[in-house]
């Protein structure tokens, strides 16, 4: 069957349309632009929006149009399973998307400040981790937390801590964190699952160990400072990957709900220079 003739009149039309539900992107560099901005700003970080609008310096700005056109982007279920492909980059921001506490089920808001007593901020509640990815390590990184409205209690990437509810150096971790693409046990290394999934096979199929395998990871991705990382990294990932796979194991063998929560206690000097 031949495909249907448009006329010209008919074809301006159509791009009119489609140039209305893109505005203000001008051309494809514009749109990878957009979506790079928005994998490095996710839903959920503080000042979102002035942090795209800076981002995007190579095209014409509209800012009423590029509100309007995130909050659409932001509802696209295709648009994020892309945005969920890119690799960490630089300068990127994290935070969960979770809505509800998982210790008392109050509602979450970002903290942008920890606050230890009543009308006074003491400091940025962002951390700055380097994320190791399939890819290689990043850092300049920014972690933010969200904040339960009730029990206080703090919420990263794959757990909560802190509060008035949970018990000092515990750490309750979410019922899907493992299946995340991210996993971490510090707020100051953040890890790749699929990363982890990598070592897992390895375990099994050849046998490396931590240090086989940071050796192997540092030699791909750091060239000459392959030592380095090895070194400073081999215990993170241990301690990662053992929490890791025990949560992993929870799911499979339907332990109890909510997850036990994990010290954060270490049997070794505890923080360490990593890169």
């Amino acid at each position: 069957m031949a495909a249907p003739t448009l006329s010209i009149d008919q074809v301006r039309e159509l791009a009119a349309n489609v140039g209305t539900h893109f505005m203000p992107l001008l051309n494809l560099g514009n749109a990878a632009s957009f979506l790079w901005s928005l994998f490095s700003y996710p839903v959920g970080v503080p000042h979102r929006m002035p942090k795209i609008v800076e981002s995007l310096t190579n095209f014409p700005m509209f800012h009423g149009m590029l509100a309007a056109l995130v909050m659409r982007v932001d509802d696209m279920p295709e648009v994020q399973t892309l945005l969920s492909k890119l690799p960490p980059v630089g300068g990127m921001e994290l935070i969960t998307d979770l809505k509800q506490c998982v210790v008392c089920d109050a509602h979450l808001i970002s903290e942008v400040f920890q606050v230890k007593s009543k009308n006074r901020e003491t400091g940025r509640a962002c951390t700055s981790p380097t994320v190791y990815g399939e890819n290689g390590a990043v850092s300049n990184v920014t972690l933010w937390p969200k904040r339960c409205v009730g029990c206080e209690a703090l919420h990263y990437m794959s757990y909560a801590e802190g509060g008035k509810i949970l018990a000092k150096d515990h750490q309750q971790y979410y019922d899907n964190s493992p299946d995340a693409r991210w996993f971490h046990v510090t707020k100051e290394i953040i890890w790749s699952t699929k990363l982890l999934r990598q070592y897992e096979v390895q375990v099994v199929c050849s046998h490396s160990g931590f240090d086989t395998f940071m050796s192997e990871y540092g030699l791909l991705h750091g060239g000459a400072q392959a030592a380095e990382v090895n070194t400073a990294t081999r215990r993170r990932l241990s301690h990662a990957f053992f929490a890791w796979s025990v949560l992993k194991w929870a799911g499979e063998l339907e332990w109890p709900t909510p997850t036990p929560t994990l010290t954060l206690t270490l049997p070794y000097p505890y923080p360490y220079a990593y890169p």
